[in-house]
């Protein structure tokens, strides 16, 4: 239960079947406000809206909401060394990126704008976020700098998570990082077997860092399965359903930018 401040008003939550993902009921009774949903975000849309009805009114009235989009994603830019459409001086302004009371305040807006989703591009961030097993070289950073830059992408993708926000990484495999490009003596764009067995290493190993932030099943023999079935579940099926009709968006909100 919840109280509004300010008002008389008590929230219950009730967590219901035959409501599809992320939709939720209010109704009011006296100064009771009742949300159903089928999991915590509908639940979480719920509450958003009578909060959001008692400061634009006063009031609360009953309403029936379902998402007419069943993924609605945030694009951002990550601003890391590695990103190849970066300059030097966006590289040099990044300290804003590592402060988590700015990504509080940004996911709370995209949490009350009812995103789902947000995906992190940069052309080849892994060497900040993990050491490799077999290319340790790849990352040129210290053990405590590395130990630093994990510890921050933990609270940030747990922030994502409880503000219910799937959380994608969208890469582009013909790059490498600085470290390894120096070790091997190889360019971005190269295509190799060396190269392609070490693009092929970093998803297990970040999902090993990262699973039990979304209480994946725990990785075993090094083959998270349940990686793969993420990827296709949430990526290539959409993409393969839409017809076209989100890269076309895509390609329309590039030029727009």
């Amino acid at each position: 239960e919840f109280r509004a401040t300010g008002t008389r008003l008590t929230a219950t939550v009730k967590r219901v079947r035959g409501l599809p993902a992320e939709a939720f009921k209010i109704t009011r009774i006296g100064n009771r406000v009742e949300v159903e949903a089928s999991d915590d975000r509908g639940a979480m849309y719920g509450l958003l809206d009578a909060a959001e009805q008692i400061k634009l009114t006063g009031k609360v009235k009953a309403k029936s909401v379902r998402p007419f989009l069943r993924v609605r994603n945030f694009k951002f830019n990550l601003p890391l060394s590695g990103s190849a459409y970066l300059i030097d001086v966006d590289l040099k302004h990044n300290k804003w990126f590592y402060d988590l009371a700015y990504w509080r305040a940004f996911m709370a807006m995209m949490a009350r704008n009812r995103y789902n989703a947000v995906s992190f591009w940069s052309a080849h961030p892994y060497a900040h976020m993990v050491r490799l097993r077999k290319y340790p070289e790849a990352c040129t950073l210290t053990e405590a700098e590395l130990a630093k830059n994990k510890a921050f992408f933990h609270k940030l993708f747990g922030l994502a998570r409880d503000h219910g926000l799937d959380l994608y990484i969208v890469t582009w495999n013909i790059h490498v990082s600085e470290g390894f490009k120096k070790a091997h003596k190889v360019n971005d764009g190269q295509d190799s077997p060396l190269i392609r067995d070490y693009e092929k290493e970093f998803p297990d190993q970040l999902y090993e860092e990262w699973y039990r932030l979304y209480q994946l099943p725990k990785p075993e023999r090094s083959k998270p399965w349940k990686f793969m079935h993420l990827t296709v579940d949430q990526v290539y099926r959409p993409l393969a359903k839409s017809n076209g009709k989100i890269l076309e968006l895509t390609k329309l909100q590039r030029e727009s930018s």
